[in-house]
């Protein structure tokens, strides 16, 4: 009896459903990296913006207010501002297997901990 009633239903028609995976309606993409602000306090920010079926640019910030010693090693920057390309091989719109390009603007401090003394014995 489930299968039969199930197989009756329809909740949607194609038209609608192939128009709700293409990203064709929603050009344009603001992101938020939750993880890292609420486990680390960094504010990592991206708009992406689709250009055609095919390639999309987006911007992103990110912005680390406080240096944490347990964080150095992984965040060594503080504030960067970075433009990103993708070009997709896909039939879908602007989805499926891209080649991404990127250029970033950063400032931060890295120190590789590396020490040497001819003292030790």
């Amino acid at each position: 009896m489930l299968l039969a009633a199930t197989s009756l239903g329809f909740s949607q028609t194609n038209d609608s459903i192939s128009n709700a995976n293409s990203r064709e309606f929603g050009k344009q993409e603001l992101s938020l990296n939750a993880f890292n602000l609420v486990a680390f306090g960094i504010v990592d920010i991206t708009y992406e913006r689709i250009i055609s079926e095919n390639s999309t640019w987006a911007i992103e910030a990110f912005y680390h207010p406080t240096k944490d010693d347990y964080l150095n090693d992984a965040y060594y920057k503080e504030l960067s501002l970075t433009g990103k390309y993708k070009h997709f091989f896909s039939s879908k719109y602007a989805r499926g297997f891209y080649v991404h390009g990127f250029g970033i603007l950063s400032n931060g401090e890295y120190e590789d901990g590396s020490y040497y003394n001819e003292s030790i014995n």
